[in-house]
């Protein structure tokens, strides 16, 4: 777990040498107490995806992400919130890449495995804002903000999410 932490906060000082050293050293440590198709092996993969996508290497971020969703359906199948997480990291990667329909269609398998993830509903909006389907992607920003404010999520999300369906009015309007 130590050097998965240590892995997360290099990744998020953006020192991804060496976030991918702790998250490959986690990956081995878990292999060899788990074995190779444990959903903590899948996190390491996931997590490894995650640099490798901050890198802009979004073959080799697809290439982990996609191993450790593997594990993750077999181990927890479809339906299931860490399996979600899989799903939500390959459509950001599609996402990113400029990929909108790929994207829309991992996002759709994210949202059936965990629908009431504000993460996923939220990336389902930008998703469909970029595809220039403002309605849907009003529908969904409007979801997240409802289960935001249920949850009594932070103000800054809240807030972010509030803004965006603000601008897509704009956009939507002029």
């Amino acid at each position: 777990i130590l050097y998965s932490n240590m892995g997360l906060a290099y990744n998020g000082l953006g020192d991804y040498d060496k976030a991918l050293n702790c998250h490959m050293k986690a990956l081995e440590i878990r292999k060899a107490i788990h074995g190779p198709d444990h959903p903590q092996v899948a996190l390491s993969f996931n997590n490894i995806g995650r640099v490798y996508r901050n890198k802009k290497e979004y073959d080799k971020a697809l290439e982990f992400c996609d191993k450790g969703l593997h594990i993750r359906e077999k181990k927890l199948g479809e339906k299931y919130p860490k399996t979600a997480i899989s799903y939500k990291s390959i459509a950001e990667i599609h996402k990113e890449t400029g990929n909108n329909m790929e994207a829309l269609k991992w996002a759709e398998k994210a949202k059936a495995a965990d629908p009431k993830s504000s993460e996923i509903i939220s990336l389902s909006g930008t998703i469909y804002q970029s595809l220039g389907r403002y309605e849907e992607a009003l529908e969904q920003f409007e979801l997240c903000l409802k289960l935001q404010q249920e949850r009594k999520s932070s103000e800054e999300s809240v807030k972010e999410t509030e803004e965006k369906i603000i601008e897509l009015k704009k956009l939507m309007e002029g």
